[in-house]
């Protein structure tokens, strides 16, 4: 179990995962709550180059409708690693449901959820599949995007 404020992430004794591939989960849990906390004030983000970054994207054209929805996820993955929550994603490197080596549209599966339904409670897992250790983190991609940005490329 590794956790700082807020949200953990738990690790079963059988999780296979190794610790280069827990390092990664740590950082994309970071990277993800990071981007949202940016996100969770849409689109009154900050005048920071992130929160510009985080905020310079499609939303479709149906947003003005769903801006108060769009907005409330923002805030709650958010607030999902603040100090007053405590709680946890299990994460698996195992492919227990042998979903890894699936093709989705000619793509491969990064990952994917799933439920166990136990005596009393349901347990809630997120299996990690080796694509997903091979993606770029926050700090590259937004790099990427402003570089992109300052070149004109809005693509």
């Amino acid at each position: 179990m590794t956790g700082g404020s807020g949200g953990y992430l738990y690790f079963d004794n059988d999780s296979g995962c190794d610790d280069l591939q827990k390092s990664k989960l740590e950082t994309a849990v970071w990277d993800a709550t990071t981007l949202a906390s940016y996100a969770s004030d849409f689109p009154n983000s900050g005048a920071g180059a992130r929160g510009r970054a985080s905020g310079i994207f499609y939303m479709g054209p149906d947003y003005a409708s769903q801006q108060t929805r769009i907005a409330g996820n923002l805030k709650r993955a958010w607030q999902f690693k603040t100090p007053e929550t405590k709680e946890y994603i299990t994460v698996s490197c195992k492919d227990t449901k042998n979903r890894c080596a699936e093709r989705v549209d000619g793509k491969s599966v990064g990952g994917y959820a799933w439920t166990y339904s136990g005596w009393v409670y349901y347990y809630h897992y997120i299996t990690l599949c080796p694509p997903f250790f091979t993606i770029d983190t926050l700090d590259t991609k937004i790099a990427d995007v402003e570089k992109d940005l300052a070149g004109g490329n809005t693509k």
